[in-house]
């Protein structure tokens, strides 16, 4: 189970990219948007939306108000219900990176990442671990090749 602050920070962190000429470096104001588009997105104050639907109702409000000098793009990347396998994520992230070319800032959310490599059933071992940090590494000199340089990403593993 993933760590719920985690979770809100991620949000604070790409409402903070979508929202800065608005919000500024007011971090209440930022929390403020959060906890308005979780209440949107589940109809309740003390529930927590997914990242996906977080992410879309946030884009959908970012569409409404953008202005036409800002350039921004979101990806979300859901690995949770397929095996994980270096050739397809490859080819998966090469895809994501594409999409997000050409925009001044955007957002990479890959979710699934643990799953993928330690199905249900399956121990989460040191080899595991390992494994994991291997890919993290990767999808950032991978990201770090492939993406322009203009492009401010930011890619957050969920």
């Amino acid at each position: 189970m993933r760590d719920k602050s985690f979770d809100k920070l991620t949000k604070l962190h790409y409402l903070q990219q979508l929202f800065s000429p608005i919000t500024g470096n007011d971090p209440y104001m930022v929390d403020q948007l959060k906890k308005a588009i979780e209440f949107s997105v589940t109809g309740s104050i003390d529930e927590s939306a997914d990242m996906k639907n977080f992410a879309d109702a946030a884009m959908e409000l970012f569409e409404k108000y953008r202005t036409p000098d800002q350039s921004f793009k979101y990806f979300h990347l859901d690995l949770n219900n397929r095996l994980f396998d270096p050739l397809w994520f490859q080819n998966d992230l090469h895809k994501a990176l594409k999409i997000l070319s050409g925009y001044n800032a955007a957002f990479l959310c890959i979710t699934g990442l643990r799953k993928s490599l330690s199905p249900k059933g399956k121990y989460w071992t040191r080899r595991t671990e390992k494994r994991y940090e291997k890919t993290l590494d990767f999808i950032d000199e991978f990201a770090a090749k492939w993406s322009t340089k203009n492009t401010k990403l930011t890619i957050i593993c969920v």
